[in-house]
């Protein structure tokens, strides 16, 4: 998915690359977080944080030149809660709105913890390496 939402996003065939392996280590990090039990929190967490560490990191040695931001986000997509805000709209409406609450609380957790999970990754990167590279 990391690969067709990033040509969407308006990149490259070096970017789509960079994609498919930063969406290759999303999909075995979630396998890894779902066979050890994390919470939706901590998994998307650590996923987004480790998609931002990778394509930093094939930026700077891999392949230069390459669409960091882009294929950044076009790797969260898949970790991005929309159904889940979708359903909370939809029960809202519905005037369930205890159900329309929490789903909404989630929807908006996850969403939190995918962007601390990139900034964090975006912050290691700039300490392991010592500075900005872009």
């Amino acid at each position: 998915m990391a690969v067709f939402f990033t040509l969407l996003l308006g990149g490259g065939a070096r970017d789509c690359l960079a994609a498919a392996v930063t969406g290759i280590s999303l999909a075995a990090a979630m396998e890894a977080s779902a066979r050890i039990r994390l919470n939706d929190f901590c998994a998307n967490g650590i996923c987004a944080l480790l998609i931002a560490i990778t394509t930093l990191f094939m930026e700077r040695w891999f392949m230069p030149g390459i669409k960091s931001d882009i294929i950044i986000i076009g790797a969260i997509m898949p970790l991005v809660p929309g159904v889940i805000f979708t359903t909370a709209i939809r029960d809202t409406l519905n005037g369930d709105y205890a159900s329309g609450t929490a789903r909404i609380m989630e929807a908006v957790v996850i969403a939190l913890a995918v962007a601390a999970g990139v900034g964090a990754g975006m912050g290691l990167y700039q300490w392991m390496t010592g500075g900005l590279s872009w």
